[in-house]
Parts: C-alpha cells; sequence; structure tokens
C-alpha cells in the first residue's frame, strides 16, 4: 500500500529544525492498581499528556524526532496506549440503541488519532484500524460535529493515499461550514494537479485564517510555481518518485 500519497514540498520552506526530544511512555503513570490489587484506576490525564507527547512527533508525515532511538520508542509506545485506549472504548461503548456519551466519543477520537499515528509511523494495519474507527465516529456523532469529523476522517484517507475518497469528504466538510478544512481540500486537490480549483480555496483559507503559517506558505507556493508533488512509499517499499509541478 502506498504510503502518504502525495507530500507536497514547498521549495520556500523554513530551514528544519530538530525536534524536541520524545519522552518514553511511563506506564506506571497511567493506571494504578491491578486485578490483584484492586481497584483499577486509570489516569486520563496522564494518558492525555502521554497521547499529546507521541502527537507532537508523529502526528503528522513526515514524523519529527530526533533520531532514530527516538522513534523505535515512540512505535514501541503504540501498542500498550492502543491496549488502554481499546479497554477504555469498550468499557464506554454504549449498549444498543442507546446514544453515546460524549466520553465515549472522545475516547473513540483519541483512538483513532492514534492509530493514524501508527500509520504515519509505518506500522501495518493501523491505517485500517484508523479508517474504522474514524467510520463508526462519523456515524454517532451528533449532527452538528459530523462537519469537524468529515473533515479530519477527509484529511486522514488523503493522508493514506485514497483521494477518491479524501476529496469528496473533505468537500462535504468544507460545503457544511468546516472552513477549517479548506486547507486540506485544497492541498488534497493540488496532488490531482487542480491548481485552479485548489488555489481559491487557499486564498479564501487564508483569509479567514491568517495565523495558519503553513497555509501561508502553501498559498505562496503555490502562487509562485514552487510545488511539487511526490509520492511517498514505506521504507521496505521505496521507489522513485513521480513528481509533477504545478
Amino acid at each position: 500500500m502506498k504510503k502518504h500519497l502525495l507530500v507536497i514540498l514547498l521549495a520556500l520552506a523554513a530551514p528544519a529544525t530538530l525536534a524536541a526530544p520524545y519522552q518514553p511512555l511511563n506506564l506506571q503513570s497511567l493506571v494504578s492498581g491491578s486485578p490483584e490489587h484492586p481497584p483499577i484506576n486509570v489516569n486520563m490525564p496522564a494518558v492525555q499528556r502521554a497521547f499529546d507527547n507521541l502527537a507532537a512527533h508523529a502526528a503528522e508525515y513526515p514524523v519529527q524526532f530526533d533520531n532514530d532511538a527516538d522513534r523505535r520508542r515512540a512505535i514501541a509506545d503504540l501498542q500498550p496506549l492502543g491496549v488502554l485506549l481499546d479497554s477504555l472504548v469498550q468499557n464506554n461503548t454504549p449498549r444498543a440503541g442507546a446514544a453515546p456519551s460524549q466520553g465515549y466519543l472522545v475516547l473513540l477520537q483519541m483512538r483513532a488519532r492514534l492509530n493514524w499515528m501508527g500509520h504515519n509511523l509505518d506500522q501495518a494495519g493501523y491505517a485500517e484500524r484508523a479508517e474504522a474507527d474514524y467510520a463508526r465516529l462519523l456515524a454517532l456523532a451528533p449532527a452538528a460535529a459530523k462537519p469537524a469529523v468529515q473533515g479530519e476522517f477527509g484529511n486522514f484517507l488523503a493522508s493514506s493515499a485514497r483521494m477518491e475518497r479524501a476529496i469528496p469528504m473533505l468537500h462535504a466538510a468544507y460545503q457544511a461550514g468546516h472552513q477549517e478544512s479548506g486547507r486540506d481540500l485544497a492541498t488534497a486537490l493540488l496532488t490531482q494537479n487542480k491548481r485552479s480549483e485548489a488555489l481559491p480555496l487557499l486564498r479564501e483559507y487564508v483569509r479567514n485564517f491568517p495565523q495558519d503559517q503553513k497555509g501561508r506558505a502553501i498559498l505562496n507556493a503555490v502562487e509562485q510555481g514552487r510545488v511539487e508533488t511526490h509520492a511517498v512509499y514505506p521504507s521496505h517499499l521505496q521507489r522513485m518518485p513521480k513528481q509533477h509541478r504545478h
């Protein structure tokens, strides 16, 4: 499976800076107690901190680590965090016919994002798990929250090379009023060489979100014809990328 479809490379990108050191997971801080010494309690603030720590390095592709040892530690941390989130999601799953709680939806989204990070880290099976979680989240989310879920789901699909599904999903989110999806929709369109459709979206996005430097950088690069798209494959499937200039 193609890894992260088409990564937009900006010729004017700022010089790369080293990521902050990755703090390995402290599993003992997440849970207290055991079956032999009940009760078992989950320290949700610690879980959130561990999740945020991983997300700071692996929420976007390419992932950002100081060194390969930190990257390997992060990969090792996926499994225990995933097991804990699996348990939390299962324990909060609504009964058949019952409306899901907000807490359940939050946990389901957190697990979807963790699985997305696993995909960013080139780990097999995580893309499929993320897709299943996002599909369930979209099905269960209240109407007011659906556009934001569509935007995030569409961005995930784009990152995993499924443009034929990503673009309609992002477009639906954008049409439903989720303006934050404009940048991701434009980026997806650029990977399909649809510059004329992407450019007005980027201009509107930058007007709406002037604080987003990444959006402005993409717009500047597109306007100046300095954007390239490259297909990216997992490390064990490396091949020469195709290039398209816009």
